[in-house]
């Protein structure tokens, strides 16, 4: 498995250790066979309007702007998933090779803003509901159009970063469920140690300690709650042993860490979605990675979770 590598520097937190390393579960696998359900290709038409739609508003939204920073990475994000809704197999990833332009929408909105927001939500919500219908890989692709739009959203009045370019070469491993479980729980134990870590190089009570006070109030939860459904007690301090870190003991190096954790968290979660026949419970777990690190534009994808 990959590592990510860093300089090694040994820091005693509770216990010798220092940082944590993260394990790289993406796999290029063998891509499906392309989806031909009549009622699967109804949703994707669907979602292509609402797509669309959401392209319209976030234009509308971006006005002069439009073609610079954040607001460029998010029209070409809807882009690339339009292209791959009106493609010849959505699944696959395989685009349509005609470029489009969304358009303006019918009428300019009083708040575009708004309507950006609203567009996206709708957007997310309907990719969640055909989501928790599906299996498999299919399960895990809808669920990444959510997670994307809720990427969106988040950054029309916050941080987008510049997502992951799509690699439609490669696609989501799947393995049996119990193996999948695992392996989110082993990121949830490394991620709750490294935002452990990452707390004592920030100011105390400043506000980057505070968002990520919660960020890991809410990775303690969901490793306490993964535990019990595994039946297996989390790790009091990652894999245990001594860890890699960023070099330096700053803000930027609690970012390092923040964006290897989701990267770890989001990569497992999306493999299980993909390896479970009932995806409500992985979905929600895949949710909350992929949003991760929402408030500093980190992690953000097209396919979150995805080998790209």
């Amino acid at each position: 498995m990959r590592k990510l590598v860093y300089p090694v520097v040994v820091v005693v937190l509770a216990v010798l250790l220092a940082g944590c390393a993260f394990s790289d579960p993406r796999i290029a696998g063998t891509p499906p066979t392309p989806t031909t359900d009549p009622a699967f290709a109804a949703q994707t038409t669907a979602a292509a309007d609402e797509v669309k739609t959401a392209w319209q508003a976030v234009l509308a939204a971006a006005g002069a702007d439009a073609n610079s920073g954040k607001w460029a990475d998010m029209t070409r994000t809807l882009g690339a998933w339009w292209q791959v809704l009106t493609g010849p197999d959505p699944v696959n990833r395989l685009a349509n090779a005609v470029t489009a332009d969304p358009g303006a929408l019918p009428t300019t909105p009083p708040d575009p803003v708004r309507a950006a927001d609203d567009s996206l939500a709708t957007l997310r919500d309907d990719a969640l509901v055909n989501a928790n219908a599906a299996t498999g890989r299919t399960a895990a692709w809808w669920a990444a159009l959510a997670a994307c739009a809720e990427q969106i959203r988040a950054g029309l009045a916050g941080h987008y970063g510049a997502p992951t370019a799509m690699n439609p070469a490669v696609t989501l491993t799947t393995t049996d469920e119990k193996t999948a479980i695992a392996g989110v729980q082993e990121q949830l134990d490394q991620a709750v140690f490294a935002l452990k870590a990452a707390l004592g190089f920030l100011e105390p009570g400043g506000a980057d300690a505070q968002t990520f006070s919660t960020i890991l109030a809410g990775l303690t939860t969901d490793q306490a709650g993964l535990a019990a459904l595994a039946g297996t007690p989390p790790s009091p301090s990652g894999s245990q042993g001594i860890y890699e870190l960023p070099p330096g003991r700053d803000r930027a190096a609690a970012l390092a860490l923040l964006t290897d954790a989701q990267r770890g968290l989001v990569q497992a979660t999306a493999i299980w979605v993909a390896s479970t026949t009932s995806p409500t419970q992985a979905i929600g777990y895949y949710m909350k990675a992929a949003a991760l690190g929402q408030a500093y534009g980190l992690g953000t994808a097209a396919w979150p979770g995805w080998p790209d």
